[in-house]
């Protein structure tokens, strides 16, 4: 979520595109009231099934599906508004992500991809815009349930408290 002021915050929600959405949408929150806006399209785009804000509130980063890659999108969010303009995306062939988190300095995206086990890092530009991936870590092994869980299935991919390492999830 991004605070627009004391009463009023917005936030964002990630989708599926396959039924009726169109990618990320905004509501607003009014505190006072306890009231939810109906939400509004934000940013077009396929699959943005997890989003990321910047610790400055200032980029929106969002996991995207695009001619059957996977990859990263990345906005900037209008500090009165809470609108969203594209900065920039980088795709990889390694499928689709389920989660994204960003470094509180705004230097590194990383992702975790459930479906093939991979976790990839993209650095990023001092104007908030991704870089192609830098690393890629394959995970590997199987959990006790043979029927889903035949291989790694990495479902978050964050950063430690210091930012010294990142933790993942399978």
């Amino acid at each position: 979520m991004a605070k627009h002021n004391q009463q009023n915050i917005i936030g964002y929600i990630g989708t599926y595109t396959k039924g009726n959405s169109e990618g990320i949408y905004r509501f607003t929150l009014d505190t006072a009231e306890g009231k939810l806006s109906t939400p509004v399209l934000a940013a077009e785009l396929t699959d943005p099934t997890y989003v990321a804000i910047s610790q400055d509130k200032k980029n929106l980063y969002a996991i995207l599906k695009e001619a059957g890659s996977g990859g990263v999108s990345a906005y900037s969010i209008n500090e009165d508004s809470g609108e969203l303009t594209f900065l920039g995306k980088q795709l990889t062939p390694n499928g689709s992500s389920c989660h994204i988190s960003v470094d509180s300095k705004k230097q590194v995206l990383v992702t975790s991809s459930y479906g093939e086990g991979v976790i990839e890092s993209y650095p990023l530009h001092d104007d908030a815009t991704p870089l192609p991936v830098s690393s890629t870590v394959q995970h590997e092994g199987h959990g006790p349930n043979e029927e889903r869980q035949e291989k790694a299935h990495t479902h978050f991919a964050g950063f430690t408290p210091d930012e010294r390492f990142i933790a993942v999830v399978d």
